[in-house]
């Protein structure tokens, strides 16, 4: 098992990734209460970027709602998302290393913490803010030298975690498809959006990468803060396609109704997809 899990699964996935020295279990341990909000993910052991990705992958969780990094963690997490894994959100904190690859492609929002005596991860935040100059900061004034918010505070930094990637309710399906990643491909691209798009008052460009097969739409309209729709297609052998569709929303007060309906309507386009590839052969 190379992931600790801890959570209910239809909440956002958050992964954490602790100092050098630290466990994933003990990270969890430290921000009671985060597990009530987040799907979190830790390594069970140590990992490359490359294997962590992977990792996450199978375990459906290749598009993550927010991550935090502590240090070594932070190292990690850079690199990761050099890799191009998804995060809506991702904190730094502490002295870090770069990746090797450039952040510039990044889609999501990046935020560094420091603390204001700490001049390696100030020395961290300027190196990084040169690469991503839409990084983000947070100075912790009250922090001393080589002190970080997890061992300060914790309980303040599962409120700050909490306020910084905010809430929202996870909806997925998955289902093998008999026909092979380039056809699926072929038939997401001719319809990428469905039904949903019509009530979408604000939206972002579509994010779609010929590479991965991945496929992102995210707007908001109406009661909906966010409607954040992925596709995601995996090779499975034997013109086999596994397709995941995942649905990240946040409606308030009315998300746990708006959940049901996000369920309902991803059966519906998957009804649809699975109609539209038998018409092919």
């Amino acid at each position: 098992m190379e992931l600790t899990v801890c959570g209910k699964a239809g909440l956002p996935a958050v992964l954490l990734l602790p100092p050098a020295g630290m466990s994933g279990e003990e990270l969890c341990r430290r921000l009671p209460g985060l597990e009530d909000r987040y799907r979190l993910i830790c390594p069970a052991g140590s990992l490359s970027a490359e294997a962590l990705k992977t990792a996450l992958a199978h375990a459906g969780a290749e598009r993550l709602w927010g991550a935090y990094g502590l240090r070594e963690g932070a190292t990690l997490l850079l690199e990761l998302l050099a890799l191009g894994v998804s995060a809506r959100t991702a904190v730094v904190e502490g002295p870090f290393s770069l990746p090797s690859r450039s952040l510039r492609d990044f889609q999501g929002t990046l935020v560094c913490w420091k603390g204001g005596k700490n001049k390696k991860a100030q020395k961290s935040w300027e190196a990084l803010k040169k690469d991503v100059p839409s990084l983000r900061s947070l100075t912790l004034g009250k922090l001393k030298k080589k002190q970080d918010y997890l061992s300060l505070r914790p309980d303040l930094m599962v409120k700050r975690l909490a306020a910084t990637f905010g809430a929202a309710r996870t909806v997925q399906l998955t289902e093998t498809l008999p026909r092979t990643p380039e056809t699926v491909w072929r038939e997401l691209c001719r319809r990428p959006a469905g039904s949903a798009v019509s009530r979408l008052a604000e939206m972002r460009p579509l994010c779609r990468d010929d590479e991965t097969r991945t496929q992102l739409l995210e707007g908001r309209g109406g009661k909906l803060a966010l409607w954040r729709h992925a596709v995601a297609l995996t090779p499975l052998g034997d013109d086999r396609t596994v397709c995941t569709d995942q649905v990240e929303l946040d409606a308030g007060k009315l998300t746990p109704a708006a959940a049901i309906l996000a369920k309902l309507y991803l059966r519906t386009e998957q009804k649809r997809r699975r109609k539209a590839l038998r018409r092919e052969t």
